[in-house]
Protein backbone atom coordinates (compact mmCIF):
# COMPACT_ATOMS: atom_id res chain seq x y z
CA UNK A 1 0.00 0.00 0.00
CA UNK A 2 1.38 3.21 -1.01
CA UNK A 3 0.89 5.90 1.91
CA UNK A 4 0.30 9.44 0.62
CA UNK A 5 2.48 12.07 2.10
CA UNK A 6 -0.86 13.23 4.42
CA UNK A 7 -0.93 10.36 5.77
CA UNK A 8 2.71 9.89 6.57
CA UNK A 9 2.49 13.37 7.97
CA UNK A 10 0.28 12.75 10.07
CA UNK A 11 1.38 8.80 11.37
CA UNK A 12 4.76 10.60 12.38
CA UNK A 13 2.76 13.86 14.03
CA UNK A 14 1.00 10.76 16.50
CA UNK A 15 4.43 9.24 17.01
CA UNK A 16 5.81 12.27 18.42
CA UNK A 17 2.56 12.94 20.66
CA UNK A 18 2.89 9.31 21.86
CA UNK A 19 6.75 10.62 23.20
CA UNK A 20 5.01 13.32 24.63
CA UNK A 21 5.49 16.42 22.79
CA UNK A 22 2.57 18.90 22.23
CA UNK A 23 1.11 19.24 18.42
CA UNK A 24 -0.26 22.81 18.18
CA UNK A 25 -2.40 22.86 15.15
CA UNK A 26 -2.77 27.01 15.97
CA UNK A 27 1.29 27.30 15.14
CA UNK A 28 0.56 28.38 11.26
CA UNK A 29 2.45 31.28 10.34
CA UNK A 30 5.20 33.57 11.53
CA UNK A 31 3.33 35.64 14.18
CA UNK A 32 1.48 33.07 15.70
CA UNK A 33 5.38 31.09 16.13
CA UNK A 34 6.61 34.54 16.99
CA UNK A 35 3.74 34.82 19.48
CA UNK A 36 4.59 31.32 21.15
CA UNK A 37 8.24 31.87 21.61
CA UNK A 38 7.39 34.53 23.17
CA UNK A 39 4.89 33.40 25.60
CA UNK A 40 7.35 30.36 26.60
CA UNK A 41 10.44 32.75 26.91
CA UNK A 42 8.87 34.89 29.51
CA UNK A 43 7.39 32.17 31.35
CA UNK A 44 11.17 30.58 31.68
CA UNK A 45 12.76 33.22 32.44
CA UNK A 46 9.95 34.43 34.64
CA UNK A 47 9.73 38.16 32.83
CA UNK A 48 7.67 40.32 30.51
CA UNK A 49 8.69 42.72 27.86
CA UNK A 50 7.08 44.95 25.70
CA UNK A 51 6.89 44.49 22.13
CA UNK A 52 9.56 46.86 21.31
CA UNK A 53 12.09 44.60 24.06
CA UNK A 54 10.97 41.26 22.03
CA UNK A 55 11.82 42.52 18.52
CA UNK A 56 15.01 43.37 20.31
CA UNK A 57 15.63 39.97 21.69
CA UNK A 58 14.57 38.23 18.34
CA UNK A 59 17.20 40.55 16.36
CA UNK A 60 19.45 39.67 18.94
CA UNK A 61 18.89 35.66 18.72
CA UNK A 62 18.63 34.84 14.92
CA UNK A 63 21.97 34.23 13.01
CA UNK A 64 23.79 32.49 10.32
CA UNK A 65 26.24 32.05 12.35
CA UNK A 66 26.37 28.42 14.19
CA UNK A 67 28.80 28.34 16.48
CA UNK A 68 27.60 31.75 17.55
CA UNK A 69 23.39 30.24 17.81
CA UNK A 70 25.01 26.80 19.71
CA UNK A 71 26.38 28.95 22.18
CA UNK A 72 23.30 30.93 23.03
CA UNK A 73 21.34 27.69 23.31
CA UNK A 74 24.05 26.46 25.66
CA UNK A 75 24.81 30.07 27.80
CA UNK A 76 23.31 32.34 29.97
CA UNK A 77 23.03 35.65 27.91
CA UNK A 78 22.31 39.07 29.12
CA UNK A 79 19.90 41.19 27.39
CA UNK A 80 19.45 44.77 28.23
CA UNK A 81 15.99 46.28 28.23
CA UNK A 82 14.64 49.47 26.93
CA UNK A 83 15.32 51.75 30.55
CA UNK A 84 18.74 50.38 30.65
CA UNK A 85 18.52 47.47 33.48
CA UNK A 86 19.84 44.30 32.41
CA UNK A 87 18.67 40.31 33.55
CA UNK A 88 20.05 37.27 32.58
CA UNK A 89 18.19 34.92 30.38
CA UNK A 90 17.91 31.36 29.30
CA UNK A 91 16.30 29.53 26.01
CA UNK A 92 16.58 26.49 27.05
CA UNK A 93 17.11 24.66 30.43
CA UNK A 94 19.81 22.52 30.18
CA UNK A 95 19.35 21.48 34.20
CA UNK A 96 16.45 19.84 34.16
CA UNK A 97 15.22 19.07 30.56
CA UNK A 98 12.22 17.72 31.46
CA UNK A 99 10.76 21.16 32.43
CA UNK A 100 11.68 22.54 29.03
CA UNK A 101 8.58 22.64 26.77
CA UNK A 102 8.16 19.75 23.74
CA UNK A 103 6.04 20.97 21.11
CA UNK A 104 5.61 19.85 17.28
CA UNK A 105 3.93 21.83 14.46
CA UNK A 106 3.25 21.06 10.64
CA UNK A 107 2.43 22.87 7.54
CA UNK A 108 3.94 26.09 8.87
CA UNK A 109 3.81 29.06 5.51
CA UNK A 110 6.76 31.75 6.05
CA UNK A 111 6.07 34.59 3.56
CA UNK A 112 8.86 37.08 3.07
CA UNK A 113 10.11 39.30 0.79
CA UNK A 114 12.20 36.38 -0.48
CA UNK A 115 10.78 33.74 0.27
CA UNK A 116 7.46 31.91 0.34
CA UNK A 117 7.63 28.39 2.03
CA UNK A 118 5.62 25.81 3.51
CA UNK A 119 7.23 23.27 5.86
CA UNK A 120 5.66 20.04 6.77
CA UNK A 121 6.97 19.53 10.37
CA UNK A 122 8.95 21.31 12.86
CA UNK A 123 9.46 20.60 15.84
CA UNK A 124 10.07 23.45 19.06
CA UNK A 125 11.40 23.41 22.25
CA UNK A 126 10.58 26.52 24.46
CA UNK A 127 8.68 27.97 21.34
CA UNK A 128 12.32 28.07 18.87
CA UNK A 129 11.82 26.10 15.94
CA UNK A 130 15.16 23.86 15.97
CA UNK A 131 14.29 20.79 13.48
CA UNK A 132 12.57 21.26 10.41
CA UNK A 133 11.42 17.99 8.98
CA UNK A 134 10.54 17.38 4.98
CA UNK A 135 8.82 14.28 5.00
CA UNK A 136 8.36 12.15 1.55
CA UNK A 137 6.98 9.20 0.30
CA UNK A 138 9.05 6.22 -1.25
CA UNK A 139 7.15 6.71 -4.94
CA UNK A 140 8.35 10.38 -4.74
CA UNK A 141 11.71 10.61 -7.26
CA UNK A 142 15.04 11.17 -5.26
CA UNK A 143 15.62 14.20 -7.47
CA UNK A 144 12.82 15.79 -5.78
CA UNK A 145 14.68 15.98 -2.36
CA UNK A 146 17.84 17.11 -3.96
CA UNK A 147 16.06 20.05 -5.84
CA UNK A 148 14.66 20.81 -2.14
CA UNK A 149 18.53 20.60 -0.87
CA UNK A 150 19.25 23.89 -3.52
CA UNK A 151 16.23 25.66 -1.69
CA UNK A 152 16.53 25.00 1.24
CA UNK A 153 19.80 25.85 1.76
CA UNK A 154 19.31 29.91 1.28
CA UNK A 155 17.95 29.15 4.57
CA UNK A 156 19.32 26.74 6.71
CA UNK A 157 22.99 26.10 7.82
CA UNK A 158 22.87 22.58 7.55
CA UNK A 159 21.11 20.19 6.17
CA UNK A 160 19.92 16.22 6.98
CA UNK A 161 19.72 13.69 3.58
CA UNK A 162 18.48 10.01 4.14
CA UNK A 163 18.51 7.43 3.91
CA UNK A 164 21.76 7.34 1.76
CA UNK A 165 21.81 3.07 2.63
CA UNK A 166 19.07 1.22 3.80
CA UNK A 167 18.59 1.54 7.51
CA UNK A 168 20.44 -0.81 9.52
CA UNK A 169 17.20 -0.12 12.60
CA UNK A 170 14.38 0.12 10.46
CA UNK A 171 13.19 -2.33 8.43
CA UNK A 172 11.54 -1.74 5.18
CA UNK A 173 13.59 2.09 5.24
CA UNK A 174 15.00 1.67 2.25
CA UNK A 175 17.67 4.66 0.10
CA UNK A 176 16.17 6.03 -2.89
CA UNK A 177 19.45 7.35 -4.18
CA UNK A 178 21.63 5.83 -6.89
CA UNK A 179 25.54 6.30 -6.94
CA UNK A 180 25.47 7.68 -9.74
CA UNK A 181 22.76 10.48 -8.23
CA UNK A 182 24.51 11.18 -5.42
CA UNK A 183 28.21 11.31 -7.13
CA UNK A 184 26.25 13.89 -9.79
CA UNK A 185 24.77 16.19 -6.82
CA UNK A 186 28.29 16.35 -5.11
CA UNK A 187 30.11 17.22 -8.28
CA UNK A 188 27.44 20.23 -8.50
CA UNK A 189 27.72 21.58 -5.58
CA UNK A 190 24.46 20.30 -4.42
CA UNK A 191 25.69 18.07 -1.87
CA UNK A 192 28.45 19.45 -0.05
CA UNK A 193 29.77 20.26 3.62
CA UNK A 194 26.53 21.60 4.99
CA UNK A 195 24.65 18.71 3.88
CA UNK A 196 24.86 15.79 6.49
CA UNK A 197 24.05 12.47 5.24
CA UNK A 198 22.18 9.84 7.32
CA UNK A 199 21.26 5.84 6.99
CA UNK A 200 23.02 2.34 7.04
CA UNK A 201 26.35 2.92 7.70
CA UNK A 202 28.58 0.12 7.82
CA UNK A 203 32.31 -0.76 7.45
CA UNK A 204 31.80 -1.86 3.78
CA UNK A 205 30.03 1.30 2.38
CA UNK A 206 33.63 3.47 4.41
CA UNK A 207 34.88 3.05 0.68
CA UNK A 208 32.20 4.53 -1.30
CA UNK A 209 32.40 7.35 1.59
CA UNK A 210 35.88 8.18 1.14
CA UNK A 211 34.46 9.35 -2.82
Amino acid sequence: MIQIEPQLEQQFLAKLQELNYTYRSDIRDLDSLEKNFREKFQRLNYVTLSDDEFRKLLNENITSDVFTAAKRLRQKQTFTRSDGTTFDYSLVNLRDWCKNDFEVINQLSINTANSHQRYDVIILINGLPLVQIELKRHSVSPLKAVEQIVRYKQEYDYLFLSPIFDSISKVGYTSQFSHDELLRASSMGIIDSRVVALGGVTPDKIAYLEQ
